[in-house]
């Protein structure tokens, strides 16, 4: 018997999360994941950090969270815990 989440009835629907391909730049702030969403505050997805990526990444109040061995995920939450 497999054992799974599922997750209740009541809990909001999320878009998809754009991946980004090397060298393409991060969709605008606006298009993260709002509050009322699944994963707030996510914005996009992708293979690597990259140093030029990361800078710009930072520049607009946006961060890398990942775990080894799994996409980057890049998050701007609202509001944002300083």
């Amino acid at each position: 018997m497999a054992i799974g989440y599922i997750a209740p009835m009541h809990a909001p629907k999320s878009s998809p999360v754009p991946w980004l391909e090397d060298g393409e730049p991060l969709p605008p702030v606006d298009q993260a994941h709002g509050p009322h969403e699944v994963m707030s505050g996510l914005l996009a997805a992708s293979a690597n950090i990259g140093m030029n990526r990361l800078v710009q990444a930072y520049r607009r109040g946006v961060f890398p969270w990942y775990s080894a061995g799994q996409p980057v995920l890049w998050w701007c939450p609202d509001p944002r815990m300083v």
